[in-house]
């Protein structure tokens, strides 16, 4: 049995089945032919499985770990790694996918041809590799919390013991490793702490038994997994081939649009707390995406509607979005939101024929953003009847809508 197939069986992991989203890629990029960019749909799908695979791997919740621990800044920093790294192989495959668009000599493929190209690159980038990605995951966030459990354990075992898992598919050079013992502060552990790989099954464990600094090892190792994972929170590094050779400016410009790091997060809370007992109350904070969402002792809800404007910015903060619902100012035009320091309107909607007159009437209080909180099923009609605030209210710059509890952002379709 293969290496990479023992482990999957080991640990029992298989990840999330992609195939209408990539059937939705294909048919996107024949329609469209971006040369560039990232599938968003895909990478937030794709985040869902690599989030999986740290909390199975530290045995922690995301929605559980409190704010700003230790723990908490862990899982944070391995998940905007395998971010980063997701949205880089993303970009490249992307990439494979525009070229497919022309044969050999040239000519445009037929539909029928490059769908069946094109699933080649879609099932290795988001299936056999996607598993290989979620496998390494899993062991490294393993391995990252066993090291801040020997950190804190060191004044009892000072030394850490390098374990492999001894069989008929040990690698030759992690057999060499095995039984080495050195001081958990000695730079050996710098560039060989496990994992060593693909698929590597090796840990380390602390001790206080007698040091065992094997004789020939290499301290200094170059290759993509030289690093401790413990000490960095990368599960991917910098040197891997998916980031050293993909296009940075574009990926990091994706990145900064969907995740936040540690530290854009810490920052977003020290805003939160800026707002005094006195005028607000602080009613939500997210440690996972940095959003809040705080209310003016002055506004005032609507008796009727009042229920969705909560649920609106509560919705708004779990995705990440700075929200503060606004004072009521009598004899004045009232703004409900200030979300992300833009004037935005909240609209709920039964039914799409008043979307328009929604939009005019924000407009005319100030608004320059729409978030339509939407209860109706009709999607065809509601996004028609978009185009047309679009089309007749240009005070309005931005269209979000809430549906079936998720956040979305509509694009205007047809631009001028």
């Amino acid at each position: 049995m293969p290496l990479m197939a023992l482990a999957i069986k080991n640990q029992g992991m298989s990840i999330t089945n992609f195939e209408e989203l990539q059937k939705r890629v294909i048919r996107r990029m024949y329609q469209e032919a971006h040369s560039t960019g990232i599938a968003p749909d895909l990478w937030k799908q794709e985040m869902q499985d690599f989030e999986r695979a740290i909390e199975m791997g530290t045995g922690l919740k995301f929605s559980k770990v409190k704010y700003d621990t230790p723990d908490w800044e862990m899982i944070q920093n391995l998940r905007y790694n395998t971010a980063v790294y997701d949205a880089f192989k993303l970009n490249k495959q992307n990439k494979e996918l525009y070229k497919l668009l022309t044969d050999e000599k040239g000519k445009q493929r037929s539909w029928k041809e490059f769908k069946e190209e094109a699933e080649k690159v879609t099932n290795q980038y988001n299936k056999v590799w996607l598993q290989t990605e979620f496998n390494q995951s899993h062991q490294s966030a393993n391995q990252a919390k066993r090291w801040n459990e020997a950190v804190n354990t060191a004044d009892l075992y000072p030394n850490l013991e390098y374990i492999a898992v001894r069989d008929d598919h040990t690698r030759p050079e992690h057999e060499k490793l095995h039984g080495a013992i050195f001081p958990i502060d000695h730079p050996f552990w710098n560039k060989n702490y496990p994992p060593n790989g693909w698929a590597c099954r090796c840990t380390a464990r602390p001790t206080d038994k007698a040091l065992n600094e094997i004789e020939g090892l290499t301290f200094d190792k170059d290759d993509p997994f030289a690093t401790n994972v413990g000490k960095t929170s990368k599960i991917f590094t910098d040197d891997h081939p998916m980031v050293k050779e993909g296009n940075k400016t574009e990926v990091l410009k994706f990145i900064a649009r969907n995740i936040r790091t540690v530290a854009q997060i810490r920052s977003s809370f020290r805003t939160f707390g800026k707002f005094k007992k006195a005028t607000h109350k602080q009613i939500y904070f997210d440690g996972n995406t940095g959003g809040f969402y705080v209310e003016s002792l002055k506004h005032k809800f609507d008796p009727v509607t009042g229920k969705f404007e909560r649920k609106t910015a509560k919705i708004l903060a779990k995705n990440g979005h700075q929200t503060e619902l606004l004072a009521d100012v009598y004899g004045k035009k009232n703004i409900d939101l200030n979300l992300n320091n833009l004037p935005t309107e909240i609209k709920v909607m039964n039914g799409e024929r008043n979307i328009l007159n929604r939009a005019k009437t924000a407009a005319k209080q100030g608004a320059k953003r729409v978030v339509y909180y939407i209860n109706f099923e009709n999607e065809a009609a509601m996004f028609k009847r978009f185009e047309s605030v679009f089309a007749n209210v240009p005070e309005i710059k931005e269209l979000w809508y809430i549906r079936k509890g998720k956040l979305n952002k509509y694009a205007k379709r047809n631009p001028k």
